[in-house]
């Protein structure tokens, strides 16, 4: 499957909405904002906090597009930047139709080459809860450096939680 990733428009609300309620059982066991009342109008609002984010240069989201029907698949984003380093954080899910496809580490990979070459960023941190599996092998695949265990990284249903922390770098991906 090609893939490709841009960033939200304002007429993504109904395709994200419907890509996101498609993905409930999936994604609504990590990603607390993901229930089962999510509503429309939460999907055209994260349609407009990403294109202002965008326009304000504080954090990157993208749409997962299939390249033959235009659907959109998931998301993958750069936020938590810290520009006096250059570095952020990569969060990223996909559709539950297409785990095990290679559409995440594709679009990542997109996402990547624009964090690096094109933001100037210098180090782009992935953190996942030890339990999400599916996760944690996105970062492997993507030969991302294991870092450790960082206590109380993540706040999660109420409560933090340890996380995984992996590391990417532009010479990992054959940028100088």
């Amino acid at each position: 499957m090609d893939v490709q990733i841009r960033p939200f428009q304002s007429t993504d609300g109904e395709s994200f909405y419907s890509s996101v309620t498609e993905s409930l059982a999936h994604l609504g066991t990590w990603l607390p904002w993901c229930h089962k009342d999510y509503s429309i109008e939460e999907a055209q609002e994260w349609v407009k906090y990403s294109i202002e984010q965008w326009q304000s240069g504080a954090e990157y989201n993208f749409v997962i597009e299939d390249l033959d029907s235009q659907k959109i698949l998931g998301s993958v984003a750069i936020n938590q930047m810290v520009p006096m380093h250059r570095c952020g954080n990569l969060g990223y899910w996909v559709n539950q139709s297409v785990l095990g496809q290679g559409v995440c580490v594709k679009a990542i990979k997109q996402l990547l080459h624009y964090a690096f070459a094109d933001l100037g960023l210098q180090r782009i941190e992935i953190h996942v809860l030890e339990e999400n599996y599916a996760s944690n092998r996105v970062a492997e695949k993507l030969n991302a450096t294991f870092e450790g265990v960082q206590r109380h990284k993540l706040f999660f249903k109420d409560r933090p939680y340890s996380a995984k922390c992996y590391s990417l770098i532009p010479a990992d991906i054959g940028i100088e």
